[in-house]
């Protein structure tokens, strides 16, 4: 079985997490592609970012080797990156906050929804053919 996650799902899940938040269009907008930038200058994808995060925050804070950067545009790139993390924290399938993983009550078949504290999302699972 292969767990379908792409670029733009993970991209826009993290806008849709902004969005509920409150977070003005144009913050959503820049946070997005601040993290987009982030993920060229390491070479990254939004998953591999999702697993990294914690590792990668203090390299852009005030004190880290890319503090500079994480500066830019009075600390959007670093507060990009740790509102990620909360949706990272916030997603995180095996997290200790996720609070219920339904299978068999879901709507079809290969769904998985999982419910977080504030959060549920549902997973497509989808069978390689041989």
């Amino acid at each position: 079985m292969d767990l379908l996650t792409t670029r733009e799902t993970m991209k826009e899940s993290f806008r849709t997490y902004l969005e509920k938040r409150g977070y003005k269009p144009s913050t959503v907008k820049d946070y997005a592609y601040r993290v987009d930038r982030v993920l060229n200058r390491e070479n990254l994808t939004w998953d591999s970012l999702r697993t990294n995060i914690t590792q990668l925050i203090p390299d852009y804070d005030s004190s880290g080797i890319h503090a500079e950067y994480g500066a830019q545009g009075n600390r959007t790139v670093i507060n990009a990156l740790k509102r990620f993390q909360e949706f990272a924290d916030s997603t995180r399938v095996g997290d200790t906050r996720v609070h219920h993983v339904n299978q068999s009550h879901s709507s079809e078949p290969g769904l998985i929804q999982v419910t977080t504290p504030t959060t549920t999302i549902t997973i497509l699972i989808k069978e390689r053919n041989p």
